[in-house]
């Protein structure tokens, strides 16, 4: 879920550039210190003031996608605006263009660097996205919920499927266009409305990838049908964020679902 609404969390608070800086170079040094960086701001200062006030609208009963889906992009646009502030001390542009640049260096140096800093930088960004959750939803991330790479993989390799089905993806077209038909959006700015698509979008994403069927995906990974139970998944799946296969897996079936919901996936 944290790829579905980077746009829409980067684009409210920041500008497109103009004209964009030199990138900049990368290293491992620099990679340690953005993430320690992002850590400290979790734990103190105003993104840790808006992460524990998400927390305090906690759902302990069955999920109710109208109140998880807004404190969810709540959560990502502080998440993505703290990587922000961090990276434009570095040279990156404080932009949606200077975050993607940074994801993609990241991608490359982990990909380079020697086994040991991979794995270093690898449990660090694991560490900072479970953090970020643990304090948006109050979630106690326990290790006996901890996924192998192959249950990870079996899990996502269900989840894209289900993005893909033919019958969830009309589902997904109708609901999008029917919303639009009630909507009035003659007063509502470009982005306002890309935020109503975006919500709609997920409502239905987590409705009826996650939870739907019996026993859900939810239920089969071993987690309780809740919102902590969403959260606690998304939590042990940070472990594997990194991996190509899940990365393909999640990556090809949210192209599907944005086509389907009229948004551009680019």
């Amino acid at each position: 879920m944290l790829s579905t609404i980077r746009r829409v969390a980067t684009r409210r608070a920041f500008s497109s550039p103009s004209s964009s800086p030199p990138v900049p170079v990368l290293d491992t040094v620099m990679a340690r210190g953005i993430l320690s960086t992002t850590n400290f701001y979790l734990d103190h200062g105003i993104t840790k003031t808006i992460l524990l006030s998400i927390a305090k609208d906690k759902s302990t009963g069955e999920i109710d996608t109208k109140l998880l889906v807004p404190r969810w992009q709540k959560m990502m646009e502080a998440f993505f605006g703290c990587q922000v502030h961090v990276l434009a001390g570095l040279g990156y542009h404080p932009s949606e263009e200077g975050l993607r640049a940074y994801n993609e260096n990241l991608a490359q140096l982990m990909a380079t660097s020697n086994p040991k800093d991979q794995d270093d930088l690898r449990v660090m960004s694991r560490d900072v996205w479970r953090k970020t959750l643990a304090k948006s939803f109050e979630v106690e991330f326990e290790e006996t919920s901890e996924l192998s790479l192959m249950q990870a993989r079996e899990l996502m390799h269900k989840i894209g499927l289900k993005m893909n089905d033919e019958a969830f993806l009309s589902y997904v077209k109708s609901t999008l266009g029917e919303a639009d038909a009630n909507s009035d959006d003659s007063k509502s700015s470009p982005m306002d409305i890309l935020k109503r698509k975006h919500t709609t979008m997920q409502e239905t994403l987590i409705e009826h990838v996650y939870l739907g069927g019996e026993p859900s995906v939810l239920e089969e990974a071993g987690f309780e049908k809740s919102e902590i139970g969403y959260v606690s998944l998304q939590i042990a799946m940070a472990e594997h964020q990194h991996d190509p296969l899940i990365a393909q897996y999640l990556g090809g079936g949210m192209m599907k679902v944005m086509e389907a919901a009229g948004l551009n996936p680019s």
